[in-house]
């Protein structure tokens, strides 16, 4: 699969720092002390006294020296960045677009370990500050998760705010979720004791047949979420693709239109029922839907193949309009889309 996601079963900044190298973590609460303002970064004359680390760089992403992980991004001219604008969403989270290293400078390629620290990033759980240059100044966007990479397009996708003690507003699984799993692994091993942010690095540190079970419970949790999502969206849309309308349940994916952490994300709004190849060509931003219209647009990689007769088509929405695709979130993929097909 051509995009990369957060495979881990919690995600949260209490998570995180513990698994992040100490030194990073003044920094991480200098973007929390910050979230919002507007001014110069912290950096040269203006970085923080007794920072063991520093917080920005010149270029784009800053991986502090001799670190795996990434501690900053900037967004100086998203024209040339390969970015779009900062994406509110109705749970009041963020999403912004932000394209890999070697698309930054639009001339030549930059040093690949700077699209590794992100990476590493997304792999582990690890958040970044962001940096947003907006009228002549930087906005602080305060922490981001990665939530996703796709090797393909090149594109990251940043979502933020990451805050302290909000544990399920940017998890994968739900509050209830993590509940249900930490009472499974009890079970499994009653004589260790768990908490929320030992849950996962415990329970892979038990034995191999403990690492098993943790895989099993992971992939239980996962499927049930999905299939959960999936019914959802097909008492929402019929049962039928919501651009071709096609009606084989197995041939049918739930398909989320722009993210898939956040208390909401799991709502029909947050997803449309697409058929597999459609939503594969959508997940790689190969179609699209405006949000003004619902009309699907080709991209030009696809303008010569049989899926162009889909171009303009409008699609089938929800007969109940409470469960009918959230715009906002279909801006955000149509904007992601505009910039490759530009």
């Amino acid at each position: 699969m051509s995009i990369e996601t957060y495979q881990g079963l919690t995600l949260s900044y209490e998570r995180a720092a513990a698994l992040a190298p100490s030194t990073y973590l003044p920094g991480y609460q200098w973007f929390l002390d910050h979230e919002g303002e507007l001014g110069p970064r912290p950096w040269k004359e203006h970085a923080p006294e007794n920072m063991p680390i520093t917080l920005v760089a010149q270029r784009g992403i800053h991986k502090p020296g001799g670190q795996d992980y990434a501690i900053s991004i900037t967004i100086a001219n998203p024209m040339i960045y390969g970015s779009d604008a900062v994406h509110p969403l109705e749970d009041g989270t963020w999403i912004i677009n932000y394209s890999e290293h070697h698309h930054n400078t639009g001339k030549k390629p930059g040093s690949p370990r700077y699209n590794q620290a992100l990476i590493n990033c997304l792999e582990d759980g690890i958040p970044v500050g962001v940096f947003y240059k907006t009228c002549g100044e930087y906005q602080c966007l305060g922490l981001a998760f990665i939530e996703s990479y796709n090797s393909v397009t090149g594109v990251f996708t940043l979502h933020g705010p990451v805050r302290k003690h909000e544990r399920d507003v940017l998890s994968p699984v739900s509050a209830k979720e993590i509940e249900g799993a930490l009472a499974a692994a009890g079970k499994l091993f009653p004589d260790v004791s768990f908490n929320e942010r030992t849950l996962e690095l415990e329970y892979f540190g038990s034995t191999r047949e403990g690492m098993r079970d943790f895989s099993s419970l992971k992939r239980d949790l996962k499927h049930a979420r999905k299939e959960s999502f999936k019914s959802d969206l097909i008492a929402a849309y019929s049962g039928q693709c919501a651009i071709s309308g096609y009606d084989a349940t197995s041939a049918l994916n739930a398909t989320h239109i722009s993210s898939f952490l956040g208390t909401t994300s799991n709502e029909p709004t947050a997803g449309i029922l697409l058929r597999a190849d459609l939503s594969s060509l959508f997940q790689q931003s190969l179609i699209s839907i405006r949000p003004d219209t619902y009309e699907v647009v080709v991209g030009t990689a696809l303008r010569n193949t049989a899926y162009n007769h889909f171009d303009r088509r409008r699609i089938s929405l929800p007969s109940n309009e409470q469960f009918c695709p959230s715009k906002a979130r279909l801006e955000i993929h149509h904007c992601s889309f505009m910039q490759l097909n530009s």
